[in-house]
C-alpha cells in the first residue's frame, strides 16, 4: 500500500489559541515595564553600578517568564541542555549569594529583592524543563559540560567570599551558563524558521549580560588578588568576558531571529516534515470514489516518525477519507 497524503498535524496538547498566545505575550511586557520602574523609583539614589545586577536579574526574570510561560504550540527551538544547565548555574549562584555578601549588589537591593528574582528565575526555568523533558543524551550532555565547568572552575576562581570552596562554586555558575547558552544557540539556528517560541525574549537576555558586564568591569580594580593560585589573577577579567559572552551570545541569537531564521507568523505554531515521501493512492478497489466518504477504519495504517526536535514520540493516524480518488488521513503527534 502506497503512503497516504498526510494534512498538517495539530498537536493535541495545544488547547490555548494563537490569538490567547500573543495577549498573554503582550501581557507580561505590559506587567513588566509597569512594575519595573515603579521598583526602581523605591531605590534610593546610588552613586555605583551596583544596582545593574538588580535591574539584570529582572531582565532575566521577563525573558525567561517569556521563554517559559507564555503558552505556545510546540518545543521546537527549546532546548533541554540550555534548560538544565540554566537551572544549575542559577541553583550555584543563589547558594552563594544567598550565604555570602561577596558577588551581590552594593546597596539593599541586595539584601532580598536580587535573591528574590533569580529565585523565580529558577521556578520559571523549572516549568520549562518540565515542558522540554529530559533524554538520557541530554544528561550525558549537560553531565560532560558540567565537568569541563568544575575543572574551570577548581583553577580560575575569585577571592570575594574569602572561601576558595564557595569562590569556586560561584565561578563554575558563570562558566555554566556560558556553555548553557552555546547549547541554545545552537538549537535557535538548526530549529530555523520552524522554531515555536516568541524571539521578543531575547532582548532582555542582552540587557541583563550587558548590566552584568557593565557592573563586573567597574568592579574590576577592586577584585586583583594579592596572593592568587592557579590562575587566581586572571579571574577579574574572565569575569569580564564571561558575561561579555553570554550578552553576545543572545545578540548572536536576537539577530538570527530577525534575520534568517525569522518566523513566517508572529504566533508560533510548529511546522513538522515528514521524513518519508507522500504518493497519491491510486483508487482501491472496493472503496467508492465518493467525495467525503469516510473510511471505516485506519487501522494497518502506518505511523511516521517524527522529526528532530520536534518533541513527539511518532505521528500517528487518526482519521482518514477517501475523497477522489486519493486517501486522506490525518495524522496527530503522540508525545
Amino acid at each position: 500500500m502506497c503512503m497516504p497524503q498526510v494534512q498538517q498535524p495539530i498537536p493535541a496538547h495545544q488547547t490555548v489559541s494563537p490569538a490567547m498566545q500573543s495577549m498573554i505575550h503582550q501581557l507580561f511586557w505590559a506587567l513588566f515595564l509597569i512594575f519595573g520602574p515603579i521598583g526602581y523609583c523605591f531605590v534610593p539614589p546610588l552613586e555605583d553600578a551596583s544596582l545593574g545586577l538588580t535591574i539584570g536579574a529582572w531582565c532575566q526574570l521577563l525573558a525567561a517568564s517569556i521563554y517559559w510561560l507564555v503558552p505556545r504550540g510546540g518545543i521546537r527551538g527549546d532546548s533541554a541542555d540550555f534548560c538544565l544547565l540554566f537551572i544549575i548555574a542559577l541553583c550555584l549562584r543563589l547558594s552563594m549569594t544567598c550565604k555570602f555578601n561577596g558577588y551581590l549588589p552594593g546597596d539593599e537591593t541586595g539584601d532580598g529583592p536580587y535573591q528574590m528574582m533569580e529565585g523565580l528565575t529558577l521556578l520559571v526555568a523549572l516549568r520549562g524543563l518540565v515542558r522540554t523533558g529530559l533524554k538520557p543524551k541530554e544528561v550525558i550532555t549537560v553531565s560532560m559540560l558540567l565537568a569541563i565547568s568544575s575543572v574551570g572552575a577548581y583553577y580560575c576562581f575569585g577571592f570575594m567570599n574569602n572561601r576558595p570552596w564557595a569562590d569556586r562554586i560561584y565561578a563554575a555558575s558563570g562558566y555554566t551558563e556560558v556553555l548553557a547558552w552555546l547549547c541554545l544557540t545552537r538549537s535557535i539556528i538548526m530549529a530555523g524558521k520552524n522554531r515555536a517560541m516568541y524571539g521578543s525574549f531575547l532582548l532582555p537576555m542582552v540587557a541583563q549580560g550587558a548590566l552584568r558586564t557593565h557592573f563586573w568591569w567597574m568592579a574590576h580594580p577592586e577584585m586583583s588578588v594579592k596572593e592568587p593560585v592557579y590562575y587566581q589573577a586572571e579571574f577579574p577579567d574572565v569575569l569580564i568576558v564571561v558575561h561579555a559572552v553570554v550578552t553576545s551570545l543572545a545578540a548572536i541569537c536576537g539577530l538570527y531571529v530577525l534575520t534568517a531564521g525569522r518566523a513566517a507568523t508572529t504566533a508560533p505554531t510548529p511546522q513538522f516534515e515528514m521524513a518519508n515521501p507522500l504518493l497519491q493512492a491510486a483508487p482501491v478497489a472496493g472503496i467508492p470514489a465518493v467525495i467525503g466518504s469516510v473510511v471505516p477504519s485506519v487501522a494497518g495504517l502506518p505511523s511516521l516518525p517524527a522529526p528532530a526536535g520536534s518533541g513527539a514520540k511518532c505521528f500517528a493516524p487518526t482519521s482518514a477519507t477517501y475523497e477522489n480518488g486519493i486517501l486522506q488521513v490525518q495524522y496527530e503527534p503522540v508525545f
